[in-house]
């Protein structure tokens, strides 16, 4: 009896937490617009910016020199944006405002995009991105910016990568 109690309970926990993912799935608003803010040095090492690691904040994508800078960005960003050099703004259009991965059309993660061009496409897992990336290539290295990106809402409340 215990065990069909524990089978009933662990049940219930699995259809609520999948009818919570279905009745959250369509809450992510993304705009349809955002700024890229380019910089040849990181606002927080100094060194030398990557695409690859990324930040969204108010509405602009910073990029970094390496993961720890972005983390350490969103401790305090408005810090670190004071101290960019010759920022160059370029505007974005994201590519699926909706807020549906290209490739799964599963509801997306913010926390994960990839920025190409004059897009920014975000995805439900890094692995989406990998797939979706353009010019990926056999003997060139998997991009990590979408594993590395971080998303900074105007609430301030940090978004984790999805597991």
């Amino acid at each position: 009896m215990e065990r069909m109690k524990c089978i009933f309970g662990i049940s219930v926990f699995f259809c609520l937490f999948a009818f919570a993912g279905v009745a959250f799935a369509g809450e992510i608003k993304l705009p349809e617009k955002l700024t890229d803010v380019v910089t040849n040095l990181c606002p927080v090492t100094g060194e030398f910016s990557h695409e690859e690691f990324a930040a969204i904040h108010k509405g602009k994508v910073y990029h970094f020199s390496c993961a720890t800078a972005s983390f350490e960005f969103r401790k305090s960003p408005d810090v670190y944006i004071a101290k960019l050099i010759n920022p160059q703004e370029s505007e974005l259009t994201v590519k699926n405002p909706d807020a549906i991965c290209p490739v799964t059309k599963k509801s997306v993660n913010p926390g994960l995009f990839n920025v190409c061009g004059k897009y920014i496409t975000f995805y439900c897992s890094s692995k989406c991105s990998h797939k979706d990336f353009p010019g990926k290539s056999a003997d060139l290295p998997q991009t990590k910016l979408a594993s590395e990106a971080v998303y900074v809402p105007e609430n301030g409340q940090k978004t984790p990568e999805k597991k």
